[in-house]
This record gives structure tokens, sequence and C-alpha cells, in this order.
């Protein structure tokens, strides 16, 4: 690391020289990135999934380097090792089992009875949330500092269009839309499994129609989005 910070200044003020100089100046700021990661054992990097995709960087600026003249294959030889060598780092440091301040855990506990009783599997994982599916409904759980990312659902066949908890209280006439935090404070385990509680008890209390995927549910969802918003846009004009 210390030797890739050395490295920096003068990619830096050589970065404006060449379109591959300013790949190599920003592929080491990356690899300084993720050499931080592992020194401060950021325990929400998925390092596996970063490995292979340093690897393809690597791979493609040796690539481009095998048409340069030799002289500047030369001037980075060096720092494609260093990335190379971080790429190895990475893949030797494990991500941890239940994730983020336990978030995997936790997921797996509130969120099992959708595996259970409604047909969901996982299919995608990683160290801050879980993406869960029944084939024609996604749900995606993940750590985060706003609710709405903490929480999107909606059909498969239409994935781009995501709904909220709000979305779901609301169409329940359930009062309690009005009082989800937009911002998260999830510091501990204990913050993390306390909202995440809280949503499970919501699609427990709230989420049968949207996860059993009944007719028409989405677009009823849809609707009541929109009316929300204007109910917002409303109560922002009468302030």
């Amino acid at each position: 690391m210390r030797e890739l910070e050395t490295m920096l200044p003068d990619l830096k003020a050589q970065r404006h020289s060449s379109g591959l100089a300013n790949d190599m100046y920003e592929a080491a700021e990356d690899w300084r990135n993720a050499g931080n990661y592992i020194i401060n054992a950021n325990t929400r990097v998925d390092y596996q999934a970063r490995a292979f995709s340093e690897r393809c960087l690597v791979d493609a600026l040796q690539a481009s380097l095998l048409v340069k003249p030799t002289e500047e294959q030369a001037r980075y030889a060096r720092l494609l090792r260093l990335g190379a060598e971080i790429v190895q780092a990475l893949q030797a440091t494990p991500s941890p089992r239940d994730g983020h301040l336990g978030v995997l855990r936790i997921l797996r506990e509130q969120f099992g009875f959708i595996e259970q009783d409604c047909g969901f599997y996982v299919t995608k994982e990683r160290p801050t949330g879980l993406r869960y599916s029944s084939g024609q409904v996604f749900l995606e759980l993940e750590y985060a500092s706003a609710s709405s990312l903490s929480c999107e659902f909606g059909s498969e066949s239409q994935s781009q269009e995501c709904f909220w908890i709000e979305d779901l209280l609301y169409i329940n006439k359930d009062k309690r839309y009005k009082s989800i935090p937009g911002a998260l404070s999830l510091n501990t385990a204990d913050e993390v499994e306390a909202w995440f509680r809280f949503v499970a008890e919501i699609f427990r209390e709230r989420g049968k129609q949207v996860l059993l995927n009944e007719p028409g549910i989405f677009e009823r969802l849809k609707a009541a989005q929109s009316k929300r918003d204007e109910e917002f846009v409303r109560e922002c004009e009468g302030r």
C-alpha cells in the first residue's frame, strides 16, 4: 500500500497526457481504496466480487499495454504488478459470514417466514443484504442509510418498478405510512435488528397480497404511490 501511495502523485500529474495515463491513475486510486478496505476490515465489502472486478481491470490494462511502445510498458509494469497483488489480497479476505453488523443473520431470522410460507428463495447475497424472489415477486433488503433503500419490492416481470413499505401501509389504510423515517441510523447490530424486525412485522401483517402475488396488487400499489406523492406535494405547499 505504501508503494502504491507514493506512485499516486506522479500518476495524477500525468493523467491528462493520454487516455491510458488517465486509466492508470484511476486504477491506482481504485486499488488504493480496495487496499484500505482490507486494512480497515470493512465489513460492508464483498471481497470476492471486488477481487473479480479488479482482476478484470488488471487484465484490461495489461491488454491495452501490449500495443504500446516498450518504454510505456515498462513505465506501468510495476503498477500492474501491485494491482495483481491487491487482487490476491482481496481473494484471501473473507467477508463476515453474518454480514455487516450481523445483517444477514438478522434477515434470515426475521424473513424466514417468506421462504417457509410463500415460496421465496435467496437469489443474491452480499455483506449488506439479501435479494429474495418467488419467481413472480422480488424483495430486496439492504443495510442502508435510507428506509427506501433498505426495503424495495415489486413484480419480477416489471423489476424497474419498485415499491416501499410506505406504499404497503398506504393501500392497507395503515396510518403508520406517515411515520416511516426517511433516514436511518443503524450503527449497531441491535439497531439493525430492531429496524428489520419492524419491516418483517409489516410484511407479516400487511404483505400477504404482495408476497402471494394476488392479481392486481401491483397496479394498486402503483396508484397508491401516485396518491402518496400528490399528498406529499399538497402538504409541502400547505406549510
